[in-house]
């Protein structure tokens, strides 16, 4: 890959050289993916690899990070490839998320703004690129047959549960069979 970083098979060496998140943090991870930005952003097979990294992006701190984000926004803007932009698209929009949590988890006063530019973020992989596959393979959950699929459970989640905003309806019965609705325990503590 490095004799000949713009080739396909230069490609195919680092996408399977960075196919699993593992490799990120070993020796050879941070430049392959530095070949990989310089050279691959426009290849239309970048997205399974594009979808990889946008869902288990590195934190800040590690080094890996910023050429990541780098490449996601590269795909983005310029891949010829509606599929990978819009992976790459969610990519962003989840680090748009992890923005807003860090900041709301620490009672920011700036969450209800990033909230908000999250929520947008998230409605506009919906809007744009909805009807794409996502091209995810790993992950802690399944992921979604569409990018829609994949943005709408995101933005449930902002929607829906978080800090501030009202828990959605839940009924059924407890332990006992007694029926129970979340409801009817507003203002207490419900486990």
């Amino acid at each position: 890959a490095q004799q000949a970083p713009a080739s396909e098979s230069a490609f195919t060496a680092i996408e399977w050289m960075l196919r699993h998140p593992r490799a990120w943090y070993v020796e050879p991870g941070l430049p392959a993916l530095v070949l990989l930005l310089k050279h691959h952003g426009t290849n239309m097979n970048i997205g399974p690899l594009v979808a990889t990294i946008g869902y288990f992006l590195p934190i800040e701190e590690y080094p890996f990070h910023a050429p990541a984000v780098d490449l996601l926004r590269a795909v983005a803007r310029h891949n010829p490839d509606r599929t990978a932009r819009g992976n790459a698209m969610l990519g962003l929009a989840r680090l748009e998320k992890r923005g807003f949590s860090r900041v709301e988890s620490k009672g920011g006063s700036e969450a209800a703004r990033l909230a908000a530019k999250t929520i947008a973020a998230f409605e506009q992989v919906v809007r744009d690129y909805g009807d794409c596959p996502d091209l995810r393979t790993l992950g802690l959950r399944p992921s979604g047959a569409t990018l829609a699929e994949e943005a709408q459970s995101e933005l449930r989640e902002l929607r829906q549960i978080r800090l501030g905003v009202l828990a959605p309806e839940i009924a059924g019965r407890d332990l006992p069979g007694r029926p129970l609705k979340l409801s009817d325990h507003r203002g207490q503590v419900v486990l």
